[in-house]
């Protein structure tokens, strides 16, 4: 399912540690999301200690919730956690967003135009290493609320950030990437 839509966001609302039945639906919960973030099924077990099938999962993946439910490092570092303020509803935004995402459609078919007219691979992966080394740059191992441990896989989580959010950038207002 995830190959066949791999162009796509899917949304899992309100995930909360009451909605799984047991711990041992916890971990399947936690082995999914960690196979998905993998973008494989490789060298992990089921419950039964049986190696999982081989597979590739696809697309984009976001969770919402009032808790980090699988609180293992490995998974949180796969991840970007974003913090929000509850708000009453803005009916006329929503409305407006609505009217909005109408356009998606031929806004995706453009952007995909412009990565394959205007951008290489090549170019992609060198705006990637110039974001990776701003990240370095920032951040040192004595930096406060890093751990180490997970320096690389945090650091290229937000490098890839960074390196969308500027291709994304240069479509939007022309610039030079």
């Amino acid at each position: 399912i995830g190959s066949a839509h791999r162009h796509c966001l899917m949304a899992v609302d309100d995930l909360k540690r009451q909605n799984f039945k047991s711990e041992s639906d916890l971990r399947q919960g936690m082995i999914a999301l960690q196979n998905f973030a993998d973008y494989s099924g490789k060298k992990r077990s089921n419950k039964g200690l049986g190696a999982m099938d081989d597979h590739k999962i696809e697309g984009g993946l976001m969770l919402t919730g009032e808790d980090i439910v699988f609180n293992e490092a490995s998974t949180i570092a796969r991840g970007i956690v974003v913090n929000v303020d509850t708000r009453e509803t803005n009916f006329d935004l929503v409305n407006r967003i609505n009217d909005q995402s109408k356009l998606f459609p031929a806004f995706t078919l453009e952007f995909i135009q412009y990565l394959l007219s205007k951008l290489s691979r090549e170019n992609i992966v060198d705006i990637f290493i110039i974001s990776r080394k701003i990240i370095d740059q920032h951040y040192t191992s004595s930096s406060d609320n890093l751990d180490i441990n997970n320096y690389d896989r945090e650091a290229n989580n937000f490098a890839s950030l960074l390196t969308s959010w500027i291709v994304l950038k240069s479509f939007l207002w022309g610039s030079d990437p």
